[in-house]
């Protein structure tokens, strides 16, 4: 979980999601750690089944 964690707030950070987009838009910044997070999740998976 710690590598899905890392590639989440790399993904986040590259898309410019942080604490102010959080502050002014609440879904918004729900749905793009979200789908962070899935891509996150996909990627790690991919790496695993690859391996």
């Amino acid at each position: 979980m710690e590598q899905i964690d890392l590639i989440t707030s790399q993904l986040a950070e590259a898309e410019g999601v942080s604490e102010e987009f959080k502050a002014h838009d609440q879904l918004g910044w729900i749905q793009a750690m979200t789908s962070c997070r899935a891509r996150a999740e996909e990627q790690v998976i991919h790496e695993i089944v690859l391996a």
